[in-house]
């Protein structure tokens, strides 16, 4: 998601559509390798376009999680807690972190409460595939996009 104004949050700032800057169709290709980003996109996409977009393949991760950061607690045994600190989880773990847990930061939940993470965007036509056809399984995808 892109924030419209970077002084607001996104919930309250993205880019809307024009009413009708798009006349033709989407077709969203998706499989289990749509994770993170690409959950957020199908979603977001599907949310302001409706009709407009056809969602076809194998059912997406539906794993929202768009960032993971490392909550360190330090302080001493007596004082547990002490003080905490978020950090990227690629920077090294400092030496006097008594504890530290990775986190996922998500969309978890739309703004009216219903489940987006852990819940695949319906598709609109499941396309399955074999061992055979790992390697063409996005020729597959758009041959059956283009004769719909």
């Amino acid at each position: 998601m892109f924030c419209a104004d970077e002084n607001v949050i996104c919930t309250k700032g993205r880019f809307h559509p024009d009413n009708h800057p798009f006349r033709g169709k989407i077709t969203i290709f998706v499989n289990e390798l749509c994770v993170s980003s690409c959950d957020a996109f199908v979603y977001e996409i599907k949310d302001e376009l409706a009709d407009k977009v056809k969602i076809i393949g194998i059912p997406q991760s539906a794993d929202t999680a768009y960032a993971r950061v490392a909550l360190d607690i330090y302080g001493s045994p007596n004082n547990l807690g002490e003080y905490i600190k978020l950090r990227s989880i690629y920077a090294e773990v400092p030496e006097d972190v008594l504890f530290s847990q990775t986190i996922s930061i998500a969309r978890s939940v739309t703004e009216d409460g219903e489940m987006v993470s852990g819940v695949s965007e319906p598709l609109d036509q499941f396309v399955p595939y074999s061992f055979e056809e790992r390697y063409n399984y996005q020729n597959k995808l758009l041959k059956i996009a283009l004769t719909q």
